[in-house]
C-alpha cells in the first residue's frame, strides 16, 4: 500500500479534544484515510495510529494496534512513529 500526506494539523483544547495534539492525515490509493497523533501533554509523548476511514467518517475512529498496544512510540521522534506506522500497515510513503 502506498501513502500520502494530505494534512498536518495541531490541536489545542478546542471541540475537537480536550488536550494538546498534533497529528498527520494519510491517504491510501483507494481514498482510505489513516491518523497518525502524537498526544502532547502525555509524558512521555506518544502516538496512537487510527484507520483505515473514509473522509466523511464520523464517530470514534478504527484504533490500529501497534505491537498489540494503544499507544506506541514513547517519546520518540516522528520520523520514528511514520516508520513503525508504515511497517504496521506494510505500506510505503509517495510525495
Amino acid at each position: 500500500m502506498k501513502l500520502k500526506e494530505i494534512e498536518r494539523e495541531y490541536v489545542n483544547n478546542t471541540d475537537i479534544a480536550l488536550n494538546k495534539h498534533s497529528y498527520r492525515i494519510y491517504k491510501d490509493e483507494k481514498g482510505q484515510r489513516y491518523l497518525l497523533d502524537r498526544n502532547q501533554d502525555m509524558l512521555p509523548k506518544t502516538f496512537e495510529l487510527s484507520g483505515p476511514f473514509d473522509r466523511d467518517f464520523k464517530g470514534i475512529l478504527p484504533l490500529v494496534k501497534v505491537d498489540g498496544e494503544r499507544f506506541f512510540c514513547e517519546g520518540e521522534s516522528w520520523n520514528k512513529a511514520i516508520k513503525k506506522m508504515c511497517e504496521v500497515l506494510n505500506a510505503e510513503l509517495v510525495k
